[in-house]
């Protein structure tokens, strides 16, 4: 912990911090890992970087709604997804989408969560990627996420509402994510 701060490659820094946030989180000191994150969301917003911010601020983003923040993870993960949709990472963006579709489940916001959680999926299929959890760990959140929606929709209306997420462009689903047009 005490080099990272020695550092003076940016990347390298903010890797390091991100790398030693989420080695935390696995072992259960999820305060530990905010605060290595918070440092590494700051050290990004001083040098104007936005390809390491957009990470940083998706993994907080989880991080806070994991320890019950729910307003502040879905400012930084909107804030995230709008990154991503001007840097061109849709990889990230469905991690975001997802992430926002778990914030909405609990929020009892249940069709916005699951247009959501498949229009993270519709995207994160057309890079190839398996997993839009973001990481293999977080998959059991999506999946729980799905099933609470599922049940408090019934099959038809989940079915609906997934096909409606299914068939958003990226810049589709950024908008609908935001309330805002794409920039």
């Amino acid at each position: 912990e005490g080099s990272i701060e020695q550092l003076d490659d940016l990347a390298l820094q903010v890797t390091a911090m991100m790398l030693l946030g989420w080695a935390l989180q696995f072992r259960g000191e999820l305060g530990r890992a905010l605060i290595w994150q918070e440092k590494a969301l700051a050290l990004t917003e001083s040098h104007g970087e936005s390809v390491l911010r957009e990470h940083t601020m998706w993994s907080l983003g989880v991080g806070w709604w994991q320890q019950g923040k729910p307003q502040r993870a879905e400012q930084l993960l909107l804030e995230a997804l709008r990154l991503t949709h001007l840097i061109d990472d849709p990889r990230q963006a469905a991690a975001n989408l997802a992430a926002l579709g778990w914030i909405s489940a609990r929020n009892g916001e249940f069709r916005r969560a699951a247009v959501l959680m498949a229009a993270a999926e519709s995207l994160g299929h057309t890079i190839g990627a398996s997993n839009v959890a973001g990481m293999p760990h977080l998959e059991h959140f999506h999946q729980e996420a799905q099933a609470q929606v599922r049940a408090a929709l019934g099959a038809e209306e989940f079915d609906a509402a997934r096909l409606e997420g299914d068939a958003l462009s990226f810049a589709e689903a950024v908008v609908y994510a935001t309330g805002e047009e794409a920039r």
